[in-house]
């Protein structure tokens, strides 16, 4: 502590991730998002990028695409290469910015010339998006699979998810497919809640619709518009809930609200 009291980026970053991640110390985000925010001032990439991570989820701070979105900036221009992958990924998402498949191409392509896991993971995008090289889902698969067995990345057992439930490059598989979506949203994804319940609702898993209801209506009311609609039908049907036509009509508005 006395490091980071005195300005030490390092050791500013390392008691973010201890309050972040609770290590020796009570989760704290909001004293994460301040080590780290220190941490960043002071120069290091590293923390620009967990600066940027907290608004973008509303962690220990009110969420920020535009916020979030200019310290990933920062941190690439630092060069930190999980800034320049989740720009790739986010401008070929169309998530806090709008939808550019030339930046994404860039910032993929600028991660993927480094050996690190985001590197790798930048190969693996730009296989499954045949970005800058031809599509290959098995290629993709191999490097997602590889990945998976040394590193705890919520990219890729979100894309792994994908990848069973469609059988790209591979067999469909949905139960390897919730594996890797409840994985996913137990690290933070909203859009992996939101396949869950849609597989509860589809009857391709065996998890309980009042689970996915709750998953479902936790999503919607963070604003994910796709949590929104189903949860909608879901009001709409009865499944995992009581039915209620006024609800379900509330969240087929909320569609609109920006």
């Amino acid at each position: 502590m006395p490091l980071a009291e005195n300005g030490h980026r390092g050791s500013q970053n390392n008691i973010g991730v201890f309050y972040s991640k609770g290590y020796y110390v009570n989760k704290d985000f909001e004293k994460a998002f301040y080590w780290f925010h220190k941490s960043a001032e002071n120069g290091n990439p590293n923390a620009m990028q967990n600066v940027a991570d907290m608004y973008f989820r509303g962690e220990g701070v009110e969420e920020s695409c535009p916020k979030a979105l200019e310290f990933y900036i920062k941190g690439y221009h630092s060069g930190n290469i999980a800034s320049a992958f989740t720009l790739g990924r986010l401008y070929r998402l169309g998530e806090c910015v709008e939808l550019d498949i030339e930046k994404s191409s860039y910032y993929f392509s600028e991660a993927a010339k480094s050996d690190s896991e985001y590197g790798l993971i930048s190969k693996a995008y730009m296989y499954y998006y045949g970005i800058g090289v031809p599509k290959d889902y098995k290629k993709s698969l191999m490097i997602f699979n590889e990945l998976d067995k040394f590193y705890d990345i919520n990219e890729v057992s979100f894309y792994l998810a994908i990848i069973y439930y469609n059988g790209f490059g591979t067999e469909k598989d949905y139960e390897k497919s919730y594996s890797y979506y409840k994985i996913a949203y137990e690290h933070g994804s909203k859009e992996s809640g939101y396949s869950i319940a849609y597989m509860a609702y589809k009857n391709q898993t065996e998890i309980d619709p009042v689970e996915a209801f709750n998953i479902l209506l936790a999503n919607a009311k963070g604003g994910h518009k796709r949590s929104q609609k189903l949860l909608s039908v879901f009001y709409e049907e009865g499944f995992g809930v009581d039915k209620d036509l006024e609800k379900a009509a509330y969240w087929e508005k909320q569609l609109k609200v920006q």
